[in-house]
Formats: C-alpha cells, sequence, structure tokens
C-alpha cells in the first residue's frame, strides 16, 4: 500500500487536529485496514506538512481511542475495531462517547505540563 497521496496537508485548523481527522478517516473509512502499519513519524509530518509533535499528539490520542497500537522498535499499526456492544448492554442514555474526552484531557494534560 503507497501511502504518497493518502493524506491531504494541514489547512488553517489546529495541525493536530488535522492530522488527527485525517487519520481517523483513514482507518474508518477503510483507506487504512486493522493490522496495516503507519509511516514512521518523521514521513507522516512529511506527508501533512507539520512537526513531528503534532503527529505524536495525534499518535497518541488514536492510541488512547483504541484504533492503533504503537509498538515501540516495530512501529504502529491498525487495530480491528472494537465489536460493539449488544442491545441489552446500554439503553441510549447510558452509553457515553469518551472520545471527545479523552482528547480535551490529553490537551488539558499537556498544557499543563
Amino acid at each position: 500500500m503507497t501511502h504518497a497521496t493518502l493524506f491531504q496537508p494541514a489547512a488553517t485548523t489546529r495541525k493536530v487536529d488535522h492530522v488527527l481527522h485525517e487519520l481517523r478517516r483513514a482507518i474508518q473509512g477503510g483507506q487504512l485496514n486493522p493490522g496495516d502499519r503507519l509511516p514512521a513519524e518523521r514521513e507522516l509530518a512529511a506527508q501533512f506538512g507539520v512537526g513531528r509533535s503534532s503527529v505524536r499528539e495525534a499518535l497518541s490520542v488514536l492510541q488512547m481511542s483504541g484504533l492503533i497500537d504503537v509498538r515501540h522498535g516495530q512501529g504502529t499499526f491498525v487495530l480491528p475495531a472494537p465489536p460493539t456492544a449488544p442491545p441489552h448492554a446500554a439503553t441510549p442514555d447510558d452509553q457515553l462517547d469518551f472520545l471527545p474526552l479523552t482528547e480535551a484531557r490529553y490537551a488539558f494534560e499537556l498544557g499543563v505540563a
């Protein structure tokens, strides 16, 4: 799989948000499949036209979201989609989307550090 034209360079949004959006879109849209290895941080940074810290931050959020697995010394791999909960597991009022909370927490913790 060639990654040369898979991602668009960052526009005027926060660079890390753009990287996060593009990677999430590629994973959820099927351009990156479970088991696929992502390009190295340096290559992703060049493709997106951003610094490696923006790529690292986006990868960290995706890892906390369960979309990728970062294996030090081996690379970053797309994980299979988590199984959906059976209908009786929770009612719509009980279901929470923790991704925005995780992203907010991560951004806040970076600011504090």
